[in-house]
């Protein structure tokens, strides 16, 4: 249906995040740093499946709903994550994946690392703390 990689490198995770204590884990797991995630997402025929059922469905030919839907996902990662280069950067490569069946590759690295308490942020904020690496090959 499809494949989906993810790779996380974290810093600053101490041992006891292991502990059968919650309230240690938790704590320690609390000081722990997201320095870069890594998603890759490929073979997507369970996509290719829904676009045809749909098309089916609404009387649609299958090219131009996938063009649709490759427009409208793009309009609603900007919508939320802001008009920001790395957002539209983002955005773009999910359409070119969405169009072209390929393999899409999203890159977030923190140089400061990324902690809990930077999820107070919105959105838009928390991207700029990262830099984005967005590719459909």
């Amino acid at each position: 249906m499809f494949a989906l990689s993810l790779r996380l490198k974290l810093s600053r995770v101490e041992g006891g995040v292991f502990s059968a204590s919650p309230l240690v884990a938790a704590s320690l797991l609390m000081a722990a740093r997201l320095d870069r995630i890594e998603a890759t997402l490929s073979n997507a025929k369970l996509l290719d499946r829904l676009i045809e059922q749909s098309a089916r469905q609404s009387g649609v030919d299958p090219a131009k709903l996938r063009l649709n839907y490759a427009r409208d996902m793009g309009r609603a990662i900007l919508g939320a994550l802001g008009e920001s280069d790395k957002a539209k950067r983002i955005a773009a490569a999910v359409e070119r994946f969405l169009l072209h069946r390929s393999r899409l590759r999203i890159a977030l690295t923190a140089p400061q690392g990324f902690g809990v308490m930077d999820l107070i942020r919105s959105p838009p904020e928390i991207l700029q703390q990262f830099e984005v690496e967005a590719v459909a090959e």
